[in-house]
């Protein structure tokens, strides 16, 4: 000020839709697009080996879908690229499904364990009742 005093700036906000951003702002910045489960925009996906597996993936889609948030890459990149895309994207449950997974009836998540399909929607169910 012009008589040398401090002053404090003042900020009055009150829109629904400005709070609305200020939430998703503040959302991204705490957590760096690696959202919690919960609330990422898409929290699976499920990549095959190749295209004689999408049948599989299907049926795996159909059962998680109703608890998740999930899609199958059907993109023709191979698997290695399909998870690291995916990876990139910041998706929390990467389920990759190939030979071993098709004849075991199972899913393997995050290149780190092996679920039966039921075993899986078990975890997801007791996740969310949490």
């Amino acid at each position: 000020s012009k008589e040398n005093t401090e002053l404090y700036p003042i900020f009055i906000h009150n829109t629904i839709v400005g709070s609305y951003e200020n939430l998703l702002n503040i959302l991204i910045d705490k957590y760096e697009g690696n959202f919690p489960t919960w609330i990422a925009p898409q929290q699976a996906v499920i990549i095959t080996d190749g295209e004689e597996f999408d049948d599989y993936a299907l049926k795996v889609k159909n059962k998680l879908e109703k608890y998740l948030r999930i899609q199958v890459d059907n993109s023709q990149n191979s698997k290695q690229n399909k998870v690291e895309n995916n990876t990139n994207l910041k998706i929390p449950y990467i389920i990759t499904i190939g030979k071993d997974e098709l004849n075991g009836e199972t899913i393997t998540v995050n290149n780190d364990k092996k679920y039966k399909i039921e075993e899986f929607e078990k975890e997801v169910i007791n996740w969310q009742t949490k």
